[in-house]
């Protein structure tokens, strides 16, 4: 017997359907295997020897399968995956699905979607984008720091005080995404750099002394890791 669960897009994944071993294992989050809904190309309900199973076609022929209680849970399961099967739940470009820490210089904390746009990040609570919880220029982000070699999807942007309407504060987010807004957002401050080193930006209070840190320790893990020194005091 096998634990199966399907799970919304979230901070940790996309839709997917993922098998543990047992509860505990679903409680300790120590997955055996899982695919995500988007691969599926069909979905059926077998009966035979008196047992109710589900079987899912992928794309590239794989098929997958399992039994379930009975007749009505069978059902159940049918209607839900078929609903998702080959749903594609990828945001538009520039935008993340991200878990916002708690923390003392927001009110908001949870589930939540990242836009790094040219020139800012905003943070909204959905897809939808009606409730806005922050938004951040780049030029004021101090630092910003992603360390995939941990695996802990871990995101960390650091804030000056010139940053409104926030101000100097720290903000932790987790998302299986932590390195594509990372590289996005190291993107979008390079070319902001650029325009000042190359006297294009209109914000003449650019800091034009950029700080790079980088571990140089072989023994530990190399954090990918920015300081900048835009509007960061």
């Amino acid at each position: 017997k096998r634990y199966v669960v399907l799970f919304a897009p979230s901070s940790k994944g996309p839709t997917r359907l993922v098998k543990y071993a047992d509860e505990r294992g679903f409680r300790e989050e120590r997955q055996l295997s899982f695919f995500r809904m988007q691969d599926v190309t069909t979905v059926v309900r077998l009966s035979f020897n008196e047992d109710h199973g589900i079987t899912i076609s992928l794309t590239g022929g794989e098929v997958r399968q399992f039994i379930c209680n009975d007749a009505n849970d069978a059902e159940d399961w049918l209607q839900k995956l078929q609903t998702e099967a080959g749903k594609s739940d990828t945001l538009p470009v520039g935008h993340f699905r991200a878990f916002l820490i708690p923390s003392m210089f927001l009110n908001y904390d949870g589930e939540c979607i990242v836009e790094v746009t040219a020139d800012c990040v905003n943070v909204f609570t959905d897809t939808t984008k009606r409730d806005k919880v922050a938004g951040m220029k780049i030029s004021c982000i101090r630092r910003y720091t992603s360390n995939p070699e941990k695996r802990n999807n871990n995101l960390l942007i650091e804030n000056g005080r010139s940053q409104e309407p926030i101000g100097e504060s720290l903000l932790l987010f987790k998302s299986y995404q932590a390195v594509d807004i990372y590289n996005r957002l190291d993107t979008s401050a390079r070319r902001l750099r650029g325009s000042v080193s190359f006297g294009n930006s209109s914000n003449e209070s650019f800091n034009r002394r950029v700080r790079r840190s980088r571990s140089t320790s072989n023994t530990m893990p190399r954090e990918r890791q920015n300081n900048l020194g835009l509007n960061s005091l």
